[in-house]
């Protein structure tokens, strides 16, 4: 069945939007003909009742909408990419054993690295240092003052 709208009463993009609305899938579903198997015709989606904003309102509604259904779907593809890598990410450290495998790699192409390290002699323990003489510390600044007032009294108090 094919709906072939006024452009300049109705902009494409804003009909499908509309019809791909639950309410007005609910109303199509309704006013279906039920006989046999439940169907519509083009008599139904002429009488079915909406409203219709101004030609530039629905344009500007169907951008909004277009723009919002492109960013779920980079969303989709992004979140299906990073599943990917964590897929991948997780067979290789968990499954393969990737991390292991590569150390074990490197200490047989560079045992030098990973050699055990002959034990050197201790050194002997030096002697302590003393720590330079420092001025007599000053007294302690007086207690400040403070009104006994409000919140600080009862703090204080």
């Amino acid at each position: 069945m094919k709906l072939t709208p006024d452009n300049n009463r109705a902009d494409l993009l804003f009909l499908y939007y509309v019809f791909s609305s639950e309410e007005q899938q609910d109303y199509v579903r309704q006013h279906a003909i039920q006989t046999g198997v439940p169907h519509t015709n083009l008599g139904i989606l002429r009488d079915t009742p909406f409203l219709l904003p101004t030609i530039e309102e629905q344009r500007a509604i169907a951008y909004i909408l277009g723009t919002l259904d492109d960013k779920i779907e980079l969303n989709r593809r992004m979140n299906e990419t990073l599943e990917a890598m964590a897929r991948a990410l997780f067979q290789s450290w968990f499954v393969d054993f990737d991390p292991v495998r590569a150390k074990a790699a490197a200490r047989r192409e560079h045992p030098r690295w990973t050699a055990p390290r002959s034990a050197a002699p201790p050194c002997p323990p030096s002697p302590p240092k003393s720590l330079p003489s420092s001025p007599t510390p000053s007294p302690p600044p007086p207690s400040a003052t403070f009104p006994k007032t409000g919140l600080l009294r009862r703090l204080i108090a």
